[in-house]
This record gives C-alpha cells, structure tokens and sequence, in this order.
C-alpha cells in the first residue's frame, strides 16, 4: 500500500485552508504539480524560505517519503 495515495479528508470551512489541503494532497502525488498549484493560488510565494516555511507547517499532511525524494531531486 503507497500510503501518498491515501486521500487526506480533512474538513474545513475556510475555502483558502480547503485549497491548501489540495495543494498537499496533490504535492503527495506529484511534488512539482502540488506547489505550482500553491503558487497558482496565492498560497505560496515563489522563494525558498516560504517553501520551506509550508514544509515545517504542513508536515503531518505531507508523505515524508515524498518530501524526502523531492528534497534529494532539487
């Protein structure tokens, strides 16, 4: 079982923490794919510190596998 590809149900009334959830379970699926749908939303800014400031806030929602195979890519 490849646990990235278990949806995350989180439930949330605010339409910007709905898209942040989307833009994490799609950075479990595609890495590159999930933060150029954060940038594409306002959500991230496209600089490092803010990367990486999203990968501190949002680890219990991303797949630590992934995260650790796109840190090695980049």
């Amino acid at each position: 079982m490849h646990f990235s590809r278990i949806p995350v149900t989180f439930y949330s009334e605010d339409p910007a923490e709905r898209r942040r959830i989307l833009g994490c379970q799609e950075f479990n699926n595609n890495p590159k794919q999930g933060l150029e749908y954060l940038f594409e939303q306002g959500l991230l800014e496209r600089n490092p510190a803010s990367v990486a400031r999203f990968f501190v806030e949002e680890h219990e929602r991303l797949s630590k596998v992934v995260l650790g195979t796109y840190l090695g890519e980049v």
